[in-house]
């Protein structure tokens, strides 16, 4: 069995004066992070479980009018069921949870997030024959090198972010990561594994006039899932595993032969296809 540990992790940020020809403007700092994902508190010291959680701001509209249409109105902040978490995505396996920024605030100051990700996808089938175990890439490329990272600078669908502070200053990221099945299911049989290791890193940017700084967060996330049959539907034929989030960065984000081991068990031989495509 495979457990995940989780504990709580505030991290900040210091920020910089604005520029000495406009004395007068300030930024905000330090800027202080905190991720929500159904186990870590907020800054009030509360656990929130759920999107529209009166914890996190006098005024949920945001949460209720937004957020939770793009989580398929399930209002949980934590482990979505496998086949649940994004509308007409039913092959992805999707964590929900919130990036929170504190800041102090300056009148006119404007706020601005961005998040950009590594990640490396492998599936594990097992031989024909049933005699050794192959590990290949979804998308082609070395498992045993880092993956570079992806810059997503647009609010891509199924995402949510405050620009604007609520009363208690605080400003918070939403997002659904996960796993896609789809790919996956192509090549896997019953009892091969797909897994995943992801790096994200949030950037909020603060700024005063022409005076600019940045606070940025490391979040990473790991996910596991096995296929048990194949009816065609994906929360009938695969079990998760794992799928679990950290406030820091999954080491490396490569696959290793022990990281294989780990998955498979036994004695098998591990084949690692460097670059090979499905």
């Amino acid at each position: 069995m495979i457990r995940a540990r989780f504990w709580e992790r505030t991290v900040r940020r210091n920020a910089s004066p604005s520029a000495a020809s406009n004395p007068s403007v300030y930024i905000a700092g330090p800027i202080e992070f905190k991720l929500l994902d159904g186990y870590r508190k907020d800054f009030d010291g509360n656990i929130p479980t759920k999107l529209d959680d009166k914890d996190l701001s006098p005024d949920n509209t945001t949460a209720q009018n937004d957020i939770m249409p793009l989580n398929n109105n399930i209002d949980k902040i934590g482990l979505d069921p496998l086949g649940q978490g994004r509308p007409n995505r039913p092959d992805v396996y999707l964590y929900s949870l919130l990036v929170m920024a504190h800041v102090i605030s300056f009148s006119g100051n404007t706020y601005t997030w961005n998040r950009v990700y590594q990640d490396m996808t492998v599936t594990v089938t097992k031989s024909s024959d049933g005699k050794q175990w192959n590990v290949a890439t979804l998308n082609g490329s070395d498992p045993t090198k880092p993956p570079q990272q992806t810059p997503d600078c647009h609010n891509p669908p199924g995402w949510d972010k405050t620009n604007t502070l609520n009363t208690k200053n605080i400003l918070y990221f939403y997002d659904n990561p996960g796993m896609t099945l789809a790919a996956p299911a192509i090549t896997c049989n019953v009892n091969d594994y797909c897994y995943e290791e992801t790096n994200f890193t949030y950037t909020l940017t603060v700024t005063a006039g022409t005076a600019q700084t940045t606070g940025t967060f490391n979040v990473g996330q790991t996910i596991l899932a096995e296929r048990e049959c194949a009816t065609g539907k994906y929360s009938s034929d695969w079990n998760g595993m794992l799928n679990t989030i950290t406030p820091q960065s999954v080491p490396s984000c490569t696959i290793n032969e022990s990281k294989i081991r780990g998955i498979v068990g036994g004695t098998l031989p591990i084949v690692i296809n460097h670059g090979a495509k499905h």
